[in-house]
């Protein structure tokens, strides 16, 4: 009699669930775990491939162009903010017709802008030094301004003329001079409003150059309004070269001059011209001169 033994079925822990058991020797066959892995490698290996091979032509070529536009951003900047050697003078509120020498100012202000490397650009550029060189150089001139363009690279300067005083009379021509006595320019015409002065010796006037001592102006301006506000129009001023401290006034439709000092009052004199010339009558009237250089004397002939 043979006894067998029975072996009891396995309860599955989850029925429906239990994966049959591995067999010894045989190979687990799986579609998704023999061909799964296998395609998502090569779609990687085909996503990736191209991706590498064309990313490092294209980094080049964004750093060239990013190199390229830094390079004419500096170049268009530089070409902005850069300022040229050559100056350009305007002469403003000229209402005298004076031939100031512009082409000398250009030259006095292109020699300061090249004197230093701070004045090549519009951002260090020493607007006040240059204005200050110029009119330390030419005193006729009263006011300087230098200025940069936004647009171009030339500097602007913008000049203006003292008031003149008086035109001194040359033989080179007219010329324009301040109260100071500083020459101021020439004059392509006469100018009307300004009384003329003319001495009489071989001195030629130089513009920019001081002509006569600021106290002979300023007499010869006291005694010049003293004698046309009184009704006697002063025609010309002159100063002898033989009588250094002389000043002889030329009155309109006269025949005759007035004689001053002028190291003595201005006014006190010009006050006596007036009050003699008017007291003079018709049978006595001067056919030469009349001298009021002694205070408190009248001389005429």
């Amino acid at each position: 009699m043979r006894w067998s033994v029975k072996k009891r079925p396995k309860t599955p822990l989850i029925p429906g669930r239990d994966r049959p058991a591995k067999a010894q020797g045989s190979p687990l066959y799986s579609y998704y775990g023999q061909r799964r892995p296998a395609a998502a490698t090569e779609r990687g290996r085909d996503s990736r491939e191209p991706q590498t091979a064309t990313s490092a032509p294209q980094s080049r070529m964004y750093t060239l162009m990013l190199f390229v536009c830094v390079l004419v951003g500096v170049v268009c900047a530089v070409k902005i903010l850069a300022l040229s050697g050559d100056s350009k003078i305007i002469v403003t509120e000229n209402q005298q017709s004076l031939e100031l020498p512009t082409v000398t100012y250009a030259g006095v202000v292109n020699e300061s802008l090249k004197s230093s490397l701070l004045n090549s650009n519009k951002i260090t550029l020493n607007t006040k030094g240059v204005a200050r060189d110029l009119q330390r150089k030419f005193p006729e001139l009263s006011s300087v301004v230098v200025t940069v363009p936004l647009v171009g690279n030339r500097p602007v300067v913008y000049v203006k003329p003292l008031r003149a005083s008086f035109v001194i009379e040359s033989p080179n021509g007219l010329y324009t001079m301040a109260d100071t006595g500083y020459v101021l320019a020439k004059l392509s015409a006469p100018q009307d409003g300004l009384t003329t002065l003319s001495e009489l010796g071989r001195r030629q006037p130089a513009i920019g150059k001081q002509f006569l001592p600021a106290s002979t102006v300023s007499f010869a301006k006291t005694v010049s309004y003293q004698l046309n506000q009184a009704g006697m129009a002063v025609a010309k001023v002159e100063l002898p070269s033989d009588a250094p401290y002389e000043l002889r006034i030329r009155l309109i439709a006269k025949p005759y001059y007035l004689r001053f000092n002028l190291q003595a009052d201005a006014l006190q004199q010009s006050g006596g011209a007036v009050a003699a010339l008017r007291k003079i009558t018709a049978p006595q009237l001067p056919r030469e001169y009349v001298d009021m250089r002694v205070l408190g004397r009248v001389y005429y002939r």
